[in-house]
């Protein structure tokens, strides 16, 4: 076993450091099964006194394989945050079943875990990328590789690997043992330097947990959300728009602008009438002439001819004000506790009131909805 600890450039580090017990972890195995193949590799970036470190755990050979997972489970228990790519789809199951296999008593839950591939891949079809691999996104925030190999092209390196480092214990030569260790370690350095790439220029889980503020300006009729920081890791101008339904015309409500160093969100609000719907229709009489609804207590003191029952569609009162859109498709459980305004019963996008820019907390909300259904109304780029 072998244990190898790399402190790595700050300038790899651009925007911030890694939280405390926060780590960026890679695996590396001679197969997709757990139950056929072995693990004999894994590394992991995290923060420690010195500055950022990368740490790489690697087996000599298959009997290795059950230390290597309990060096790794005590590495967990000071770094219980985890980021990776795909790993909910492999590397956290394999993990859990060779935890299992050894009767370690040991689970990661992947709810607890960063996974940057399912938080990034309904921007795909955006992109119109000819695949999602994390090489294939590495190179769109800016990370250029020394490795050329994929990781299944690394089994058989690894075998190699394995007697000649039998060999070499009977000789003493260890210079090929050597040279394809390096090898094999080199493409577990790059996983992990184009994962962190991938995370440095991939802040927004911070915009959805709403510990990352935008900067706000309102001018001619545009909220402007500025972000220091890039929330995606890929540069461009793209249009946000909605629409009713998939047959009728897109109306765009915004902008994003992606570039490496700082995002901007750009919001039409909408200023002049609108209307609130009552939910509880049925306790709203419509006056006809006021072209409003007021509660049925107050409706008994009004003529019946200027009165009607209320329908879902006339069970409103109007505002004059200033608006943001909403273009969810589908509402947060909250939506219950926001004032909904709309252009008529049920049109698309539904509104809210603008308010102060101080407000921050109110922004802060907005932001994480709308960077949340993103994928939903970011429609092409220009």
């Amino acid at each position: 076993m072998k244990l190898l600890h790399t402190v790595l450039d700050a300038s790899l580090f651009p925007f911030a450091s890694l939280p405390s017990g926060t780590a960026l972890f890679d695996i590396e195995t001679t197969g997709l099964s757990a139950d056929t193949s072995y693990l004999y590799l894994i590394g992991a970036i995290h923060q420690e006194k010195e500055g950022p470190v990368l740490t790489q755990w690697f087996c000599d050979d298959f009997s290795e394989e059950k230390e290597l997972l309990l060096l790794f489970r005590s590495f967990l228990a000071e770094h219980p945050t985890l980021i990776h790519y795909n790993g909910c789809g492999f590397d956290i199951p394999y993990l859990n079943k060779k935890f299992s296999r050894y009767k370690l008593m040991h689970q990661i839950e992947t709810a607890s875990t960063i996974d940057l591939y399912k938080l990034l891949l309904p921007y795909r079809k955006v992109l119109s990328l000819p695949d999602f691999k994390q090489k294939t996104l590495e190179a769109l925030s800016g990370f250029s590789r020394t490795d050329c190999f994929d990781g299944g092209d690394l089994i058989a390196v690894y075998a190699a690997y394995t007697g000649k480092y039998r060999l070499a214990a009977l000789t003493g030569r260890s210079e090929e043992a050597d040279a394809l260790r390096t090898v094999l370690l080199l493409h577990n350095h790059d996983d992990l330097l184009g994962l962190l790439s991938l995370y440095q220029h991939t802040h927004l889980p911070n915009v959805l947990d709403k510990t990352l503020l935008p900067e706000l300006s309102l001018e001619q009729h545009m909220l402007r959300l500025y972000y220091p920081l890039p929330l995606l890791p890929f540069d461009g101008n793209f249009s946000l728009s909605v629409s009713e339904s998939s047959a009728a015309s897109a109306t765009e409500f915004g902008i994003l602008s992606v570039s490496g160093k700082d995002t901007v969100l750009s919001v039409c609000n909408y200023t002049g009438e609108l209307k609130y719907f009552f939910a509880d229709y049925k306790n709203y009489t419509y006056l006809t002439y006021e072209d409003t609804a007021i509660h049925n207590s107050l409706a008994q003191y009004v003529d019946k001819e200027a009165k009607q029952r209320c329908r879902p569609a006339t069970a409103y009162q109007k505002k004059r004000g200033n608006f943001l859109p909403l273009p969810l498709k589908k509402l947060p459980e909250t939506a219950d506790k926001l004032y909904l305004f709309y252009q008529d019963y049920k049109t698309v996008p539904p509104y809210l009131e603008l308010p102060a820019l101080s407000e921050t907390g109110f922004f802060a909300d907005y932001a994480a909805m709308m960077f949340s259904a993103m994928p939903g109304f970011i429609k092409n780029c220009h």
